[in-house]
This record gives structure tokens, sequence and C-alpha cells, in this order.
């Protein structure tokens, strides 16, 4: 059975300069439909992180207006500290349980450009 992993693009760096890199999230699926619910849940995180992380600039919504918005998706993590909540979600595993995860992509110097479902023979590519 092929074996489905999700691989992301993004920026990381310091004060001093950025790079481009890519990474491996730590879990994988042997349900490729189940690789691209979380797929899409990247996705969605990533548009309420830049929601919350430019809100402070746009003043449309306040930060706790945005995670209301969004706490009822599967995704939503628990955690009871809404400062960092915003850069962590669940993942989905093949068994339907949710693990907690810290988005490496999402911090001051960090920035998503896309993440994609790589198979282990890598004959099928999905991207963002």
């Amino acid at each position: 059975m092929k074996k489905y992993r999700i691989l992301v693009n993004y920026y990381t760096g310091n004060s001093f300069g950025s790079h481009d890199t890519e990474d491996y999230l730590d879990l994988s699926w042997n349900n490729l439909d189940v690789a691209k619910e979380n797929l899409k849940a990247i996705k969605d995180h990533y548009k309420m992180y830049n929601e919350i992380e430019g809100s402070s600039w746009k003043a449309k919504k306040s930060r706790e207006e945005i995670l209301e918005d969004y706490k009822n998706n599967w995704w939503f993590p628990e955690n009871d500290d809404s400062f960092s909540t915003h850069n962590l979600m669940k993942l989905k595993t093949d068994e339907g349980k949710t693990v907690q995860q810290w988005n490496f992509w999402c911090g001051y110097f960090e920035g998503l450009y896309g993440a994609e479902i790589v198979s282990e023979d890598n004959d099928m590519k999905f991207e963002l």
C-alpha cells in the first residue's frame, strides 16, 4: 500500500535574511482521501493565520472575532492560549483520530508558499 506525505514549501529566516525551504510533515497516510483532507485543512488554517496576522493592520476584525469564525472547524486546535492558537492545528490520521501540530511555516519570519501530497513512489502530486 502506498504511503502519502505532505511536503510544505515555505520561507524562513531571521532579522538578517530569509531563505526558501521545504519539509515534510511528521505524519503519513495510507488513505489518499485523508491526506487530501489534511492538505485542505492546511490551506484553510493558513487563511485564518493570515487574517489574524493582518488584523492589526486592517482592523476589520479582532483576533478573537477571527478565532470565533474558525473555531468550529475540525482542524481548529485545542489550546487555552489564544496567543499561539493560530500557530497550531489538528491533522487527521488514517484511523480518524486527530493529532495537534505546531505549524513550522507560521511565524514572525515564516510564510507558506504551498504544500503538496507526495506518494512514496512520487507518481502523484497535489498542490495548493
